[in-house]
């Protein structure tokens, strides 16, 4: 017997939420500290822990788009390492520096994302690097495009 989700009933429902009870498909639904709660259940929580609802849906998608980006080759994985000598490993999809910082995605340094994205901000950097792989041990045997700035030179200056 199939059973649909209480929000959208043509979607098949994953799963129930552990405080509730109510059927909820992977739109509906997030995973907080090992169980799964309904959005409606989950805003105290998540308020208190300083979250916002993000369904299992989105988090798969999240990782799928992360696999993605690990495996093109637009060299889109950075090493960040800051003046506070912290070391951040992840990618971003977007850095302008018309804006005062960027977003990184953060991974663990095999690779895998930890599901956490960081805010740099540009004045806080000592340098950041376009790496192949994050351990060095990337796969020789795998053509890599060499990426090629387009638009004007910029001029970095350190302290």
């Amino acid at each position: 017997m199939i059973m649909y989700c209480v929000n959208h009933s043509k979607a098949e429902a994953d799963g129930y939420c552990c405080s509730c009870g109510n059927l909820c498909c992977t739109n509906c639904l997030t995973i907080f500290e090992g169980e799964r709660y309904c959005e409606r259940c989950f805003k105290p929580l998540g308020k208190k822990a300083g979250r916002e609802f993000v369904s299992i849906q989105g988090m798969k998608d999240k990782e799928q788009k992360h696999r993605e980006a690990l495996h093109s080759d637009k060299r889109q994985r950075l090493v960040v390492h800051t003046l506070d000598h912290e070391i951040g490993y992840g990618v971003s999809y977007a850095m302008n520096i018309k804006e005062p910082g960027f977003n990184l995605d953060l991974c663990y340094p095999t690779g895998e994302a930890m599901g956490k994205t960081r805010y740099f901000e540009f004045k806080d950097l000592k340098a950041v690097y376009y790496v192949k792989s994050f351990d060095g041990k990337y796969d020789r045997k795998v053509e890599v495009t060499e990426w090629n700035a387009q638009g004007s030179s910029i001029v970095v200056k350190f302290k």
